[in-house]
């Protein structure tokens, strides 16, 4: 995107929707906004989030907002935050539960509200399940264990239900089948995986991700989660 000062940034968010050249201004504006963190764009984001508006130029900087206050540590806007989880927009919702882990969000409220969204087939369960677990959200654990009995659920559903359960339980009876995700003819369920396996933290996975048919990106990840200290006596093999 072009290149906006923070002024410029706050002088089209006071502009009303009527004098905007392009629907994607305020998202724009936002956007820019990332580069100067502070009380005065923090008030302007949380302006936006707040706004009640479903006008597509707000939604789409609704959005935009609610990632930035996280990356920003504004943790003064998680009850903003909080509310958008009942928006009847999936991506928002979606940032909103990604930004309250990002936040560390302890309200648990809010915690056994995103529970409660995974009900819904329509949002985005694998976000879910990873952000509860990074939240130590115990009570995930019955639902977890019902989509491991249920096959109908997809590998990214159940391999984030493995790991999750690992995260807040110790439990690794599961691992066996996070393992064969990681060979899955489909390339997404097989990327999928290699986050999973790093969510367990199991370090004995180390050699079968080095192994899995994956961009090397992500290979590489898993060695700089997992195993930092000697990552760098590993990039010149082939592995890579």
């Amino acid at each position: 995107l072009p290149p906006l000062s923070k002024d410029e940034a706050f002088h089209i968010l006071s502009k009303s929707i009527n004098q905007l050249e392009l629907s994607s201004d305020y998202y724009k504006a936002v956007y820019h906004l990332f580069k100067y963190p502070g009380p005065e764009t923090e008030k302007a984001l949380l302006e936006l989030v707040e706004s009640n508006s479903n006008e597509k130029a707000f939604v789409l900087a609704r959005r935009k907002a609610i990632e930035i206050l996280a990356r920003h540590r504004c943790f003064n806007a998680i009850p903003a935050i909080g509310k958008c989880l009942s928006s009847s927009d999936p991506y928002i919702v979606e940032n909103s539960v990604w930004a309250l882990k990002e936040l560390q969000c302890k309200d648990q409220k809010l915690i056994n509200y995103i529970v409660g969204l995974l009900d819904d087939p329509k949002q985005n369960r694998r976000l879910l399940i990873q952000c509860l677990a990074s939240l130590g959200s115990s009570s995930l654990l019955p639902i977890l264990n019902q989509y491991l009995e249920n096959p109908d659920f997809s590998p990214g559903i159940r391999g984030a239900s493995i790991a999750a359960i690992k995260q807040l339980s110790g439990d690794s009876t599961q691992i066996n089948l996070l393992v064969k995700y990681l060979s899955l003819p489909n390339q997404n369920d097989r990327q999928c995986a290699v986050n999973d396996v790093i969510d367990t933290g199991e370090i004995d996975l180390i050699p079968i991700i080095l192994k899995t048919p994956v961009a090397p990106s992500f290979r590489m990840r898993a060695l700089n989660i997992m195993w930092p200290q000697d990552v760098e006596n590993l990039k010149g093999l082939d592995l890579f």
